[in-house]
């Protein structure tokens, strides 16, 4: 049973950027349980991230409620590949029914999971390294927020495997940003349906096995991102290896068929800034919807209602900062994600860019530094884009 009344020590609120670095220093708790973290930019929604951590300290769960039998099957459902064959499917599906109906033991549902073959404890400590990584890739990202320890000490007996340090997790959470930033620059999204080049794929070099999982996957027509759920793999996974299917010339991506994302607003009183930004987030793939009397900003917004603006910070008549001030201020666009646009690389206004709840983005000032911002710009989209249905 989760108790109540964590200390006060045992809380710590972090800026925009700072959820790493409060993570490596987070203080030791005397027993397992979990940091409840809630965001800023996901307040209005009620939704929290839970890192569960053992009595050694160490990560053994994370997830949008404390661990739980419904949890645990989700998490075989969408990362343990044999999940998706009968009569393992069938039998997971009636132990959720019943979880849902009656609370279930995880550690009785682990074992029969164990003596019935569909788990062993390795692939249980795989899954769930899994859905850590994919949780910390997500959550670290999206902004300012507020952490609380809640003391759970069943946590340690329900979770049979050991968990990982924040420190490792955090150094492979980078070494993973390191292999989509090469990865990116063959596969620019996860929401693209690939299309397979039947005549190239014949004579290509590729095992016929290959061959044969790659006609399947891609004739479900579906997106990477749809195909890394169906064949239970991780979305890195699937990305490299559509990479390389793209690198061989058997595979195309159709960003025709890519599902509608958000709209994109950017506040600016210079025209040419506007243009350049419009067309840059355009060939992104995002609709964009350009704002330069700054004094309608605040109805505009609440008309459009965009997954996201970018702000000058230097406009006449009002600044970005102010402007900034106003919709937090505004109920039904005061959660909508923000960031401030600046030429000036001052320290200062980082500062107050975090202070504010917002990310901060530098304008490039050369032709030469267009791609380095064009490629932080998709970080920051991508980011908010996959917070959005959060």
């Amino acid at each position: 049973m989760i108790q109540q009344a964590p200390t006060q020590q045992e809380t710590f609120a972090f800026g925009p950027q700072e959820l790493s670095q409060k993570l490596l220093r987070l203080p030791h708790t005397e027993t397992s349980g979990y940091w409840k973290i809630s965001f800023d930019r996901l307040a209005h929604k009620n939704h929290h991230w839970y890192i569960g951590l053992s009595a050694n300290q160490e990560v053994c769960y994370t997830g949008t409620q404390p661990f739980s039998c419904q949890t645990l099957l989700k998490i075989i459902k969408r990362y343990l590949p044999q999940s998706r064959r009968e009569p393992t499917r069938s039998f997971l599906a009636g132990l959720h029914k019943t979880s849902k109906e009656q609370s279930l033991s995880t550690v009785d549902t682990i074992e029969e999971l164990i003596q019935m073959n569909i788990l062993d404890l390795k692939q249980l400590a795989d899954i769930l390294r899994s859905k850590i990584l994919a949780d910390f890739e997500l959550y670290l990202s999206i902004g300012a927020g507020g952490a609380v320890f809640v003391p759970d000490e069943s946590l340690s007996t329900q979770i049979p495997v050991p968990g990982l340090p924040i420190e490792t997790l955090l150094k492979q959470t980078q070494q993973r940003q390191v292999q989509w930033q090469r990865v990116k620059q063959i596969v620019p999204s996860m929401n693209v349906i690939p299309i397979l080049d039947t005549e190239r794929l014949e004579q290509s070099e590729l095992p016929e096995s290959q061959r044969q999982w790659l006609k399947g996957v891609v004739r479900s027509g579906k997106t990477l991102n749809d195909i890394s759920v169906l064949v239970a793999k991780d979305v890195l996974e699937i990305a490299t290896a559509f990479a390389k299917f793209m690198q061989a010339g058997v595979i195309r991506l159709d960003s025709a068929t890519q599902s509608e994302p958000g709209t994109v607003m950017i506040i600016d009183d210079s025209p040419m800034v506007l243009m350049q930004f419009q067309r840059l987030v355009t060939a992104l793939g995002h609709p964009v919807v350009v704002n330069q009397e700054v004094e309608k900003s605040i109805p505009m917004i609440s008309q459009v209602k965009p997954a996201i603006i970018f702000i000058d910070i230097n406009m006449p008549g009002i600044s970005g900062f102010e402007l900034v001030k106003q919709i937090r201020q505004t109920p039904e666009i005061a959660s909508i994600p923000l960031v401030i646009l600046t030429g000036e690389q001052k320290l200062s206004n980082k500062w107050r860019a975090q202070w504010s709840g917002c990310d901060f983005l530098t304008k490039p000032l050369s032709m030469n530094e267009i791609n380095q911002f064009q490629v932080a710009l998709q970080e920051k989209l991508e980011t908010v884009m996959s917070t959005a249905s959060v």
